[in-house]
């Protein structure tokens, strides 16, 4: 079978962009021809084929202020090396539906008319050319969005992973409406990553119930999984530059020569979040929670992974709330930092305002550290009382509570074994690509199949 994959974003820096490259890889070891056509700045390399329609840089990761020290992925080396002798499709940065780490300002709702009917065109064009060159036998593409109404105009049977944030784009960017509805109805299958996402978008988009179906995502749990995680040498490797801001024994102060050179006991307990800093994520209600919890005796130390055009903002609202000593923002990282990001961590918070099925809690999961999760979309099937906790989205005040309780507790290691076998027994990657190829062979076979 060959099986062209194609999205709106790079493969690195989003949730969906992270699903389509494990997909990708996972169904070419199994022995398929894959290809991936994505957004990006240049064309990325992985070990199955890639193409990109290539949008203009704003600058060399322009906007992704690093206070950490940290690498660069090998895609970001890449972009960065190439740019200046890439030829590119489109004058402007790609859009996301809210913000993206290497997109931080272009939406599809900031595209003037200009823009936005060449953005289509481009991807139209694009999607005809590696059609006809690469000759799939099935398309599988990311988001209920713009790639479906090209999809639906060619004579291919095409599948649509919804991936939640085209929700929000639909609701926020009617101008798309048209061309979403489009590609969604014509599709051949729409796969939904939880039940709430399936029955809200069979009643968004009046879709026929028949053709949708639940299919969560999965994680690499040869990746993600418990590991030893060294905190004190986590932040001097990966903090220098703030290190001499943080307590390392407890009630003590010292500066970076310390921090790197004498072998010294960290005291603090981790907070971990990861996702993009954006409105609806809310990253603010983690902050405001944390002017709570940060003044425990235990002194909680709050580290925020990730990048968008919420950052300064946030930062500000770090400082307004003192806690300058209590939170570190880290930046884009890659998936081998974030393991040890989670393993390090007491708890893994997730404040979002909106959500479907955020990667972040799975891969928190898999690696043993418990999720505390606000209580929307398809997260109340995530997190269950025995590896987490849920609360009201924007209500800090319990969220404190619970982040108090869990590290009072010691929760993580009573929880530990619970959340790597839930992860493993539910949402493993071999288990969503087996399912995701039944799909496709059902569409192929014809069964079940009604009239495009």
């Amino acid at each position: 079978m060959r099986i062209l994959q194609i999205l709106l974003f790079p493969l690195q820096g989003s949730g969906s962009g992270t699903y389509t490259d494990r997909l990708a890889e996972f169904e070419q070891a199994r022995g398929y021809t894959v290809k991936v056509l994505c957004c990006d700045h240049a064309v990325p390399h992985r070990s199955y084929e890639t193409a990109a329609l290539v949008f203009a840089h704003e600058t060399s990761l322009r906007g992704v202020r690093r206070t950490t020290k940290q690498s660069h992925t090998p895609d970001e080396v890449a972009s960065q090396t190439v740019l200046a002798t890439t030829k590119v499709d489109l004058d402007f940065n790609f859009p996301a539906f809210t913000t993206h780490p290497l997109s931080t300002s272009t939406t599809f709702g900031s595209l003037n008319d200009d823009q936005r009917e060449r953005y289509i065109a481009a991807f139209q064009r694009k999607i005809r050319e590696e059609i006809a060159s690469f000759k799939p036998d099935i398309v599988h593409a990311h988001h209920g969005w713009v790639i479906g109404a090209a999809l639906a105009d060619l004579d291919v049977p095409y599948v649509i992973s919804l991936h939640g944030t085209e929700y929000y784009g639909f609701t926020h960017s009617p101008a798309y409406r048209e061309l979403a509805l489009k590609g969604l109805r014509k599709a051949d299958r729409v796969l939904a990553l939880t039940e709430v996402e399936r029955a809200t978008a069979i009643e968004t988009y009046a879709l026929d119930p028949d053709r949708v179906v639940v299919i969560t995502s999965g994680v690499d749990t040869a990746l993600f999984k418990p590991i030893l995680a060294d905190q004190a040498h986590l932040l001097t490797a990966r903090v220098l530059e703030d290190a001499g801001r943080f307590s390392w024994r407890a009630g003590d102060k010292v500066n970076r020569e310390d921090a790197v050179d004498e072998p010294v006991a960290f005291n603090r307990p981790i907070v971990f979040a990861g996702s993009k800093l954006t409105a609806i994520k809310g990253t603010d209600v983690l902050l405001r929670a944390a002017a709570i919890y940060s003044k425990m005796p235990e002194h909680p130390l709050t580290l925020i992974a990730g990048e968008g055009d919420e950052r300064a903002q946030l930062e500000a609202l770090c400082d307004e709330l003192n806690l300058r000593d209590d939170v570190i923002f880290l930046g884009q990282q890659s998936a081998a930092q974030l393991v040890e990001l989670y393993n390090a961590a007491e708890v893994t918070v997730l404040a979002s305002r909106t959500d479907w099925f955020p990667l972040v809690v799975i891969e928190s999961l898999a690696c043993g550290t418990p999720v505390i999760a606000s209580e929307v979309g398809g997260l109340p099937q995530l997190v269950t009382s025995n590896i987490g906790r849920l609360f009201s989205a924007g209500d800090y005040a319990t969220l404190a509570a619970h982040v108090t309780g869990f590290i009072r507790s010691n929760f993580k290691a009573t929880a530990q074994a619970s959340c790597v076998q839930h992860v493993r027994e539910r949402f493993s990657w071999d288990r969503t690509v087996e399912r995701i190829i039944e799909v496709y062979e059902d569409v192929l076979s014809g069964e079940d199949k009604m009239a495009r």
